[in-house]
């Protein structure tokens, strides 16, 4: 199978109803990465009442693969039985994803507070997707900030109220920017689309708010790299759950 790189993006080449090298059918598919609705205004499990007003993501690459991930519950009960204080993980590191049904192999920019996402015209290889991975590589947009990921917004507990702005920096080594092991249950075939949704109300599950650094003149509270937050937030973007596929 050729390949053929494109603005953006890196797609598998062939045409509608063409076999390809493996004499598997050859389909044209949509693929679509937005947000849940629910991520932008939401109560975090330290019982913030968290509202963005800005929250941008880069995203990729993808492949969707024929073979399953093992049980979020199937994984819990094994991190149990050695690291029982975790609170987040990167999907399932290790699993055998199988043969590739689609791909799209550079990072994109999303904005995740544009409801209608972003689409992309791919091919892929028609036949059963039971999980998919990805991995959150910086891409050159402005509104990144240089960030896999930048968000502004209001956090409030209580009586106590807090603005706050900043991006996520991960470790450069692959495996700390891979979410591996998302759970899908479709049929890929010609004209198929399929939604990768972010969550971001994932994110912030165990950020504390409340230690962000002193606010600077515009009243605003950095996330910085080194506190708190943005540790919560580094576990909580590749958190079971953070991604859906569909």
């Amino acid at each position: 199978m050729k390949r053929l790189l494109l603005p953006g993006l890196l797609v598998l080449v062939a045409a509608c109803g063409v076999e390809s090298g493996t004499g598997e059918e050859a389909v044209p598919f949509t693929l679509v990465i937005a947000a849940d609705p629910a991520g932008q205004s939401f109560t975090t499990r330290a019982g913030w009442q968290v509202e963005l007003e800005e929250a941008h993501l880069a995203v990729g690459p993808l492949a969707l693969f024929t073979n399953a991930a093992p049980t979020a519950s199937f994984w819990q009960r094994v991190r149990g039985l050695v690291m029982p204080v975790a609170h987040a993980h990167a999907g399932f590191d290790e699993y055998d994803g199988g043969a590739v049904r689609g791909e799209l192999l550079e990072p994109v920019a999303i904005d995740l507070l544009d409801t209608g996402g972003r689409r992309f015209e791919l091919t892929g290889i028609a036949g059963p997707v039971r999980s998919a991975s990805l991995e959150l590589q910086p891409v050159e947009d402005a509104a990144l900030r240089g960030a896999q990921a930048w968000v502004r917004g209001t956090a409030t507990r209580g009586a106590e109220v807090v603005r706050f702005e900043g991006g996520l920096v991960l470790p450069a080594d692959r495996k700390s920017r891979r979410v591996s092991g998302i759970p899908a249950q479709l049929v890929l075939g010609e004209g198929s689309e399929v939604l990768l949704e972010v969550h971001p109300q994932r994110w912030f599950d165990d950020a504390d708010f409340g230690s962000l650094p002193e606010a600077e003149e515009d009243g605003v509270r950095g996330i910085d790299p080194a506190g708190q937050v943005h540790a919560a937030w580094r576990l909580g973007a590749r958190a079971y759950g953070a991604f859906t596929v569909q």
